[in-house]
């Protein structure tokens, strides 16, 4: 009686075992279907055009300079690699990104707008050649202009100050924005119903822009301004980028130096404008 009684016993546990396994099962795959449910989309009446360019040029005056410290995650078809980083922006076009280690800075790239500058302190290489958008490519893996650049990097859509916007209209968590570039492409802007902080920007069929979609996400509070702590950028060549600011400064100021990189002594010079001349991407 006692042997068939811790048979029983065992033949029990091991019932509940496997119930609670398939239950657990059942329950991670609804989860995974379910995912986030869609942002409604806005009723009423659109904000004009200008409503929103005026928040959004609102924004680019309060966020005009800050420093901050970030999480970097890239994945590309070529390589993938997480880094922490020093990121200083001043509007219009100016920008540094100090890469960090546990020793100190590893490479650090910086342009003024019309320089790009960077130097591989590992290698010992020095890297400098016109601000353009394959030059940031192979620097920091961003396809983007200078003043392109620094928007994103401060939480705004590129291309503010082109006035060809085509339309406003409901779209899921917010506004849409269309609007034709000068350079033959088309950029949306999704922006939040009420706040109008972006959201959302794409980027396609622009004959000197790379297809790119760009998201704001996870905003808080820093001195007043509700900033963009999460920006992700997806290229259609299958790069992706993720910065997480842990923390911004905002209306720091930076001299002019820390925009521009002087060739080390002893470093290897490189000239990106160069045929072969290429950066850490």
């Amino acid at each position: 009686m006692q042997r068939s009684a811790v048979r029983t016993s065992d033949a029990y546990r091991r019932l509940i075992v496997r119930a609670s396994a398939i239950a657990l099962a059942a329950l991670s795959a609804c989860t995974a279907t379910t995912g986030r449910p869609p942002a409604p989309i806005p009723t009423g009446n659109a904000p004009t055009i200008r409503r929103v360019l005026d928040v959004l040029e609102s924004r680019d005056k309060a966020l005009s300079q800050f420093r901050a410290q970030a999480r970097l995650d890239y994945h590309s078809p070529e390589q993938s690699f997480r880094s922490t980083q020093v990121v200083v922006v001043r509007a219009p076009s100016s920008a540094r990104i100090d890469v960090m280690n546990p020793f100190g800075v590893s490479y650090t790239v910086a342009t003024d707008g019309k320089l790009v500058s960077a130097y591989d302190r590992r290698k010992s290489v020095f890297y400098e050649g016109h601000a353009q958008p394959d030059s940031f490519r192979h620097f920091i893996g961003i396809a983007l202009g200078a003043s392109e650049l620094s928007a994103v990097l401060r939480g705004l859509p590129p291309n503010l100050g082109e006035s060809r916007w085509l339309s406003i209209g409901p779209t899921e968590g917010g506004w849409l924005l269309k609007r034709r570039l000068a350079t033959g492409g088309v950029l949306e802007l999704v922006v939040q119903a009420n706040s109008l902080v972006p959201l959302s920007v794409k980027i396609s069929a622009d004959r000197e822009r790379r297809d790119v979609e760009i998201r704001y996400d996870d905003y808080r509070d820093v001195s007043g301004v509700f900033v963009a702590h999460s920006i992700d950028v997806s290229f259609k060549d299958g790069s992706h980028l993720e910065l997480v600011y842990k923390s911004i400064q905002r209306d720091v100021v930076v001299a002019d130096e820390a925009f521009h990189i002087e060739h080390p002594p002893g470093a290897r010079f490189v000239n990106v404008d160069a045929p072969g001349g290429r950066g850490a991407f």
